[in-house]
């Protein structure tokens, strides 16, 4: 009777025995009556890549090298690819630093995750003539005018010079005195006032009756 034990090395695990020996217990015992051929077989160990992201946006995955869950020592390409206005800020866990695509080794498991954060825009308001402009953001979940704000313009003439309000120009047209604008690109808006031309009377007729 001869006892074998299959002892695995490195990143493999013992996957069950062939040839004149079967199944998978280990140690395993046999009794020779005649010639064997007994094979101990190893495979690499397989770990999980687990994705997630922190904003709008997807991991694209790309296998460099496979040696799949991965097994160990598999090269794999991470691409964090952003939604519409929203931009690739870094990588957290496993990985990290900002560069996009990056590649990770997947010798035990592993979790990234891709942050996006949102993209702003600058918003420029440009006045002429005699007027003015109340801004009010209707939308907005930061400070800054980020992507989706949207914002309420409000032209007011200047009653002290009579100037009426002729129209918005740039990003934005129309004469309509109150627009909302949603912030989803770079804005410049340009509001723009004239003075009102003074009234004509007509001159009275001063020829004495003949």
């Amino acid at each position: 009777t001869v006892t074998f034990r299959a002892t695995a090395n490195g990143e493999y695990v013992f996957n069950g025995w062939s040839g004149s020996i079967s199944g998978n217990d280990n140690p395993v015992s046999a009794v020779v009556t005649s010639d064997m051929n007994v094979k101990a077989n190893f495979i690499l160990r397989t770990y999980p890549l687990t994705l997630a992201v922190d904003g709008e946006g997807s991991i694209s995955e790309k296998v460099i090298f496979a040696k799949s869950e991965y097994s160990s020592g598999t090269i794999v390409e991470l691409t964090a690819v952003p939604a519409l206005h929203w931009q690739f800020s870094h990588w957290e866990g496993d990985l990290t630093g900002t560069e996009n695509p990056k590649q990770i080794t997947v010798a035990s498991a592993k979790s990234v995750k891709a942050v996006f954060t949102k993209k702003s825009y600058e918003y420029n308001l440009k006045i002429v003539g005699p007027g003015a402009v109340d801004e009010e953001i209707v939308q907005d979940t930061k400070a800054t005018l980020e992507a989706g704000t949207i914002v309420r313009l409000s032209a007011f003439p200047d009653s002290r010079t009579n100037s009426i309000f002729t129209g918005w120009s740039g990003d934005i047209t129309g004469t309509d005195p109150v627009i909302e604008v949603n912030i989803d690109d770079v804005k410049n808006i340009t509001a723009t006032f004239s003075t009102s031309p003074a009234k004509q009377y007509p001159l009275p007729d001063l020829k004495q009756p003949s």
